[in-house]
């Protein structure tokens, strides 16, 4: 058996869990439904302790998730403006103000920059560009110090 505790570097406060055996090797998924307390994001200090391994330590980073998508793309000849939303996790579902968002374009090479823009109130995005009228496209966004990135699917 088991235990794992993690400590934020910032506030000290500790989180701890006990393990099964077959959680101890390999990746493993906290869900927020599962975590006893909220975990904000920042650097923790995580010790496993196992009865009879003894203790490992090292440091982890916890950030938020995100969510990228496309709401709509409308072409007027060579011009497009392409619009969408990103949305991050903070115990709930809101909108992204501030993120960096990359719209990008699919070619023979791959996934390509045409442009970057900051999303606006409610996570709201906003990209006009010249596209070619078939495109496939989609949105990016960047990762934050306490937010993971995320990619919308791809879009014509």
């Amino acid at each position: 058996m088991c235990s794992l505790a993690l400590e934020h570097r910032a506030t000290r406060k500790t989180l701890e869990y006990d393990l099964e055996d077959e959680h101890t090797q390999g990746n493993l998924r906290i869900d927020e439904l599962s975590l006893k307390y909220s975990a904000p994001p920042g650097l923790y200090d995580l010790v496993v302790s196992c009865i009879e391994a003894g203790d490992a330590s090292t440091s982890l980073v916890i950030k938020w998730g995100s969510r990228t998508k496309v709401k709509s793309v409308r072409r007027n000849g060579k011009k497009s403006q392409v619009r969408g939303r990103v949305l991050r996790y903070e115990g709930d579902w809101t909108g992204w103000k501030g993120a960096r968002v990359t719209l990008q374009r699919s070619t023979r090479k791959g996934w390509r920059k045409v442009k970057t823009v900051r999303a606006g109130k409610k996570g709201a995005v906003a990209v006009n560009a010249k596209l070619p009228r078939k495109a496939m496209i989609r949105l990016v966004t960047r990762e934050g110090k306490t937010t993971f990135g995320s990619t919308s699917t791809g879009r014509r």
